[in-house]
């Protein structure tokens, strides 16, 4: 199952330190891949539940999406969120 959250544990003018809870699997899961405006973000699977996101606009609403992935590559349903940098 997907991360059931995914909030900004910290944001900035021009980023957003995203955590989430842990997704499940009937195996054993591998790790997260996250979305930015329907775009993956990360190169590798993301072992641990944060992520920090830089370059963004400031002032500006971003659609994250979060999913889990097993082992054998299989993925989650996706849990999205809208999340907004700060304004300086």
């Amino acid at each position: 199952t997907p991360p059931s959250d995914i909030w900004a544990s910290e944001a900035g003018n021009n980023f957003l330190k995203l955590k989430w809870y842990k997704g499940t699997d009937d195996k054993i899961v591998a790790g997260y891949n996250l979305f930015m405006s329907g775009e993956k973000i990360n190169t590798t699977l993301i072992a641990d539940t944060s992520f920090m996101v830089s370059g963004l606009e400031e002032s500006t609403e971003y659609l994250f999406e979060i999913q889990t992935q097993d082992g054998q590559g299989n993925t989650s349903e996706n849990m999205m969120k809208i999340l907004k940098t700060n304004t300086s």
